[in-house]
């Protein structure tokens, strides 16, 4: 019996195919020799979420300063009846998550809330950017399939939700205020224009029965933006002795069965200082206690993660030119530049935020208006900063160029 040689090329192939068995045994990262895969987990009306969100979840082993593209598209092929007048596209954005074993897993959010029922494919596929940050998309990777139906759809279909969004009241934050001026107190609400608010103040501690010089009484509400509406109470501290103080504000309108929070339901509170004036000093600021060219921001909500939230406020300059709106943790306000890459993962570990410009809208009076879609999908627990300017941003040296107002705001988003 002839013994049988190995030829060159049969031993080369031998030791590479034992130096992958090697590499992907024994590593924990993705091997050099594998083709970049994400699978997409089985999708169910379990995805979608009171916001009308699509959640997507995989694993993939790309490394985690990947970008993967979301885009959901409608076959030819519709669902009979419906509302056929909706979008049939969608885009939605991603993170990877650091895995065991070479693989890590991703998760994904798609806003289905405007798309007609149809049969759509979810195509994922990998993204870089250029040195001018031009984006390049990679060919697709992963693809599935699913169905949008409407109330007359089989089983197996994916339903949108009713949005059901919480009525409230909030009372702007109170600076520290003197006896014998004017004041104005501000706030926003869901409530209609024209609803009809009940407001009191109320000395706290005081036990002798001189709440009858605390100032109440009843303000309408204004139209505000983005169905986030406005209200303010004017009152003279003439009659007000230095305290402490509360405000309440509540609807008046005899649909009010909640108690008055300070988180705000359709009623709210809020506390202040009223101090004696200061000799030789006289309030010059205006009815609002702002300087000639202002931006605020409104009391924010109660905030966690896998939700959207709606911020608002005012601003002394005119409609139509922009805001730019950046929410990141505190820890990083000192040591992050935006103006490079505020996704990019190696510089210094996970960024967690948002931030995007914002068109200023025609308010009433000498206040204009403002609002910031914020979704909290793919941001981690933790105390952020909002920080809202009247800088611009010169993409190409990657500079800010400073602008002359701005405000800042912190919040604890919970999980």
């Amino acid at each position: 019996m002839k013994k049988k040689y190995l030829t060159w090329a049969g031993i080369i192939s031998a030791v590479v195919l034992i130096s992958m068995f090697i590499v992907i045994s024994l590593t924990t990262f993705p091997s050099p020799f594998l083709f970049p895969a994400i699978t997409i987990d089985p999708i169910t009306s379990m995805n979608v979420d009171d916001n009308n969100m699509m959640i997507l979840t995989g694993t993939t082993t790309l490394p985690l300063d990947s970008y993967i593209d979301i885009k959901v598209s409608a076959l030819p092929q519709y669902v009979t009846g419906g509302d056929v007048s909706g979008k049939t596209t969608a885009t939605g954005n991603t993170q990877i998550i650091s895995g065991a074993g070479g693989s890590n897993r991703w998760n994904g959010f798609v806003d289905i809330s405007q798309l007609q029922p149809a049969d759509y494919m979810i195509t994922l596929a990998t993204i870089a950017f250029t040195e001018n940050f031009t984006m390049v998309e990679r060919d697709p990777i992963a693809t599935q399939h699913f169905t949008l139906g409407d109330e007359n759809a089989g089983p197996g279909s994916i339903r949108k939700k009713t949005v059901i969004k919480k009525p409230f009241i909030r009372v702007n934050a109170i600076d520290e205020k003197e006896t014998g001026n004017r004041e104005t107190i501000t706030g926003i609400t869901s409530l209609e224009p024209g609803t009809s608010l009940l407001w009191m103040t109320e000395e706290i501690g005081n036990e002798t029965g001189s709440g009858l010089q605390c100032p109440r009484g009843t303000t309408n509400v204004e139209p505000g933006t983005e169905n986030v509406n406005r209200w303010s109470v004017v009152f003279d501290t003439v009659h007000m002795r230095p305290a402490h103080y509360r405000i309440s504000v509540t609807d008046n309108t005899g649909n009010n069965t909640q108690e008055i929070t300070p988180e705000g339901g359709i009623s709210a509170v809020s506390e202040f200082n009223l101090t004696p004036p200061v000799p030789g000093t006289k309030n010059t600021t205006d009815p609002l206690g702002t300087s000639s060219r202002f931006v605020t921001i409104d009391t924010l909500p109660d905030m966690r993660i896998h939700d959207i939230y709606l911020i608002t406020g005012t601003t002394s300059l005119p409609p139509g030119e922009d805001l730019l709106v950046q929410v990141y943790p505190s820890s990083f306000r000192t040591d992050y530049d935006f103006t490079i890459n505020p996704k990019d993962k190696t510089q210094g570990g996970s960024f967690s935020g948002a931030m995007g410009g914002v068109r200023i809208v025609n308010g009433s009076g000498v206040e204009n208006l403002w609002s910031f879609e914020l979704r909290t999908y793919l941001m981690d627990p933790s105390i952020y900063e909002v920080n809202v300017s009247n800088d611009k941003i010169d993409f190409q040296p990657r500079e800010t160029i400073p602008g002359d107002v701005f405000s800042s705001k912190k919040f604890t988003l919970k999980g």
